[in-house]
């Protein structure tokens, strides 16, 4: 059963009807009671104005009077070139269901679609501030990749391995520089830890060179000393 109202229209249509046949009156407000008054389908798939009525008996009804109220509510919508047709009728597998086609005699109070509601100031003064915000964090996110991100051990010791740098400690360079806040020389910010990488091989090879007596020397190129500083 809907929630709600149903309407009767004082009319003479109303009343005729209640005098020629009072069985198609009954029918028909039971039709009114159970219609489905919503925009959307019902758990039993009966769409706006539409009822299943089948169970005569249970509003005590024969077989033949129901049948009889049927045909009374009906044959309108068939002969009568006025359009005041009661109801229509679509058989299913789960019986006959009678749609409300006429409201002359009873206004199921059908529920309208609501429009859309324009946002009120508040809610878009709201939503620029949300977008703004996203906007704002957008571009920190964006600008944070586009810096400098301090390397992982796992991503130090890969890369020393590309360069053939086999004993760098890649725990020892990522905390030496993480305790000066990944600083260079006067405090300038690191923008390479690849070249520092690098410089730390030079330097390691010179010394090396130094300790076995031999003049090789490995020339420290001038970017890498701009990256990095001397360990």
């Amino acid at each position: 059963m809907n929630d709600g109202f149903i309407k009767l229209n004082r009319s003479k249509e109303t009343e005729k009807l209640i005098k020629d046949d009072p069985n198609a009156f009954l029918l028909l407000t039971v039709i009114a009671l159970r219609a489905n008054r919503t925009n959307t389908p019902n758990d039993k798939g009966l769409s706006q104005g539409e009822a299943l009525v089948g169970d005569y008996k249970n509003y005590g009804m024969s077989r033949q009077e129901y049948r009889g109220a049927i045909l009374r509510l009906r044959s309108n919508h068939q002969n009568n070139h006025q359009n005041n047709h009661q109801i229509s009728t679509r058989a299913t597998t789960k019986g006959t269901i009678v749609k409300l086609t006429n409201s002359s005699i009873y206004d199921i109070n059908q529920e309208a679609e609501q429009p859309t509601k324009p946002p009120d100031s508040n809610q878009q003064d709201n939503q620029t501030a949300t977008t703004n915000k996203k906007l704002k964090k957008h571009k920190e996110v964006r600008e944070r990749v586009k810096g400098f991100q301090p390397p992982t051990e796992k991503e130090v010791s890969e890369y020393a391995k590309s360069i053939n740098f086999t004993n760098l400690n890649s725990n020892e360079f990522v905390n030496y520089y993480q305790a000066r806040g990944w600083e260079l020389r006067r405090g300038q910010k690191m923008k390479d830890w690849k070249a520092a990488v690098r410089y730390w091989k030079s330097l390691r090879q010179n010394r090396e060179n130094e300790q076995n007596g031999k003049n090789e020397q490995y020339e420290v190129p001038e970017a890498y000393k701009a990256e990095a500083i001397e360990v």
